[in-house]
């Protein structure tokens, strides 16, 4: 596969769901990316829509969750892996270990062998990523009263966003990705798009930058691989890609946002996948699952990885 990396300068702040209007995340999976893509293809016709779900299908196209970026930093998902270099540490530097979500790339060695310096990385992407906020809103029911209600949204600092790296084999599929994700700067990703949210200006990441990470995804001379995408393997791959892993699961639900799937509102089946960040030691290509119940026509969840070197 070739390997391309674009990044998303939010103009607006984003409300990521995750479990309620009152939390937020501040990334993207995999699969909320696919779902919006697979929306923004209906829009643009049946012919668009079946060709983005065949070369997915087909793994002629892969991707990454959207993950943070600051400056000319590209970070990972803190390898879930028990360090093999012993360290002494004392009760600060074992907490900032726990809460330390994302690393950049180019640390990634000195973290695995016990030599980052955990608290300065911690601090700088606290700083210089983004915050939450709470935003209130009011919604009017007939002619009941006014009822106030919360909302987080996150707002991304000056010089930080998301990056997405896709992989692909045929340059059409890429173009295709490409017009896709430049409808959907005006539309936006994420929840209350209708009141501005999630917007956003597509660049394409300059390749100096992106080296560090083309170069672990593109070796396949590792012992141990980092999932940067909620994956699932297939029935037939699953006890291989367990044998020597590290992961954890996480719940992945939703309404379908279909108008023609059903006459009324309907939640997509729960499908339980590895987070992004689980390590293997086995390759396994995962797939992409129809969680529809019931329905017109099928919903698909993205559930491939794509893996980057760990060690």
């Amino acid at each position: 596969m070739k390997y391309h990396v674009w990044q998303f300068h939010f103009t607006e702040e984003v409300h990521f769901g995750n479990g309620g209007l009152n939390t937020c995340d501040s990334i993207l999976h995999a699969d909320t990316i696919f779902s919006a893509l697979c929306m923004e293809a209906i829009r643009a016709g049946q012919d668009t829509f079946n060709r983005l779900v065949d070369a997915v299908k087909g793994d002629r196209l892969r991707f990454s969750d959207a993950l943070p970026f600051i400056g000319n930093r590209y970070y990972i998902p803190k390898p879930i892996m028990k360090l093999r270099i012993e360290k002494t540490a004392n009760s600060i530097e074992k907490k900032a270990v726990k809460k330390l979500e994302y690393l950049p790339v180019d640390q990634l060695t000195a973290f695995l062998q016990g030599s980052m310096d955990i608290r300065k990385e911690s601090e700088h992407f606290a700083e210089h990523f983004g915050s939450f906020r709470m935003i209130e809103k009011a919604s009017i029911n007939g002619l009941e009263e006014t009822r106030p209600y919360g909302i987080e949204v996150f707002h991304y600092a000056e010089g930080s966003g998301l990056y997405l790296c896709c992989g692909y084999e045929e340059e059409e599929d890429l173009t295709l990705i490409e017009e896709l994700l430049e409808s959907l700067e005006f539309a936006g990703f994420g929840g209350e798009i209708s009141s501005g949210l999630g917007r956003f200006e597509l660049c394409v990441a300059k390749t100096a930058n992106t080296k560090p990470l083309l170069e672990r995804i593109r070796d396949s001379g590792y012992r141990r691989y980092l999932s940067l995408s909620v994956s699932l393997p297939k029935e037939t791959e699953l006890e291989q890609a367990l044998s020597g892993a590290e992961y954890q699961l996480i719940r992945r639900g939703g309404f379908i946002a279909s108008e023609t799937y059903a006459a009324t509102a309907c939640k997509k089946r729960d499908l339980y996948v590895f987070a992004p960040g689980s390590t293997f030691v086995h390759l396994f290509n995962g797939d992409v699952y129809d969680v529809s119940d019931g329905g017109t026509h099928p919903v698909y969840r993205y559930a491939r990885p794509l893996f980057i070197g760990v060690e």
